[in-house]
């Protein structure tokens, strides 16, 4: 997981591993979620707006290889 030292940029690679868990608290204010496949090159949308106040755990979309979660400012 790597993020701007801002905060509104967030981005986790899923080599191999089903899920990610993030500590949201590292994010100023909510943030919105979506997958990206490296494979085809397309975007999935992941969830509604995720919350600062506690820990979030992302599952890779079924049928990927890989995925990269990718957190912005909403």
């Amino acid at each position: 997981m790597a993020k701007t030292p801002e905060g509104d940029l967030g981005v986790a690679y899923l080599p191999d591993n089903a899920q990610v868990e993030v500590n949201m608290s590292v994010f100023p204010a909510a943030m919105q979620a979506k997958w990206f496949n490296p494979a085809t090159g397309k975007y999935e949308a992941a969830s509604r707006a995720i919350p600062t106040h506690r820990p979030h755990a992302s599952v890779r979309p079924s049928g990927w290889e890989d995925a990269v979660l990718i957190l912005t400012a909403r």
